[in-house]
């Protein structure tokens, strides 16, 4: 019964409902379930709710201010910048899939955070899934798959930091066994050229 909301999130999400909607009907369901099973009162689930928010507080921050910083920069050009530079070496469709996820990969690198570098390169991505015709759900696709294979390969990122201090060696001698993320990455550049699933962005419109 625990399982329930995480059963649920992915449901409503792979049948596309939006994700606020689908995280507050999740929530919601693992209320009901603490409730039921006298974890917490109706009164303390409000105070576990607030809790979980709270742990959250820094990334929204964060979020906030990268945000602001894409907006300054597109205010100023320099998101117009950006893409004229890309856009030299984007020749076709498979090579602007390739600079989009270039770009999150170094920008992944560079905060050693998944979700930022995502927020960051959103909208320079979006710009260029429209020059060149590319699917939104392909170019979401492209930067969550780079931006997490990335994450899970740099050394001194949140996950191999903490594996690290757990089996008391060095991060960057697990780079190796990494095996999920070094194949998302081949996989993703694979699919990428190959051009797979075939499908054009029109399609999904109608």
């Amino acid at each position: 019964m625990n399982l329930i909301p995480y059963i649920l999130i992915i449901t409503l999400s792979l049948i596309g409902m939006h994700a606020v909607m689908a995280m507050t009907l999740s929530v919601i369901s693992g209320m009901v379930i603490g409730i039921i099973h006298g974890d917490f009162s109706f009164i303390e689930s409000f105070s576990v709710v607030h809790g979980g928010m709270c742990s959250m507080q820094d990334m929204a921050v964060i979020a906030i201010f990268v945000g602001g910083l894409v907006a300054i920069m597109q205010y100023l050009g320099g998101i117009d910048w950006l893409l004229n530079k890309l856009a030299k070496g984007m020749k076709s469709k498979v090579g602007a899939e390739l600079s989009i996820a270039a770009l999150v990969s170094l920008v992944d690198v560079a905060t050693t955070n998944n979700t930022i570098s995502i927020i960051a390169c959103g909208p320079i991505a979006k710009d260029i899934s429209e020059e060149f015709d590319i699917a939104p759900e392909r170019t979401a696709s492209i930067l969550d798959l780079f931006s997490s294979a990335f994450n899970g390969l740099t050394p001194y990122a949140g996950q191999l930091l903490t594996a690290g201090a757990m089996a008391k060696i060095a991060p960057v001698t697990i780079i190796p066994y990494v095996w999920y993320d070094i194949l998302m990455i081949i996989f993703g550049v694979l699919f990428i050229l190959l051009g797979l699933p075939k499908f054009k962005r029109k399609e999904l419109k109608q």
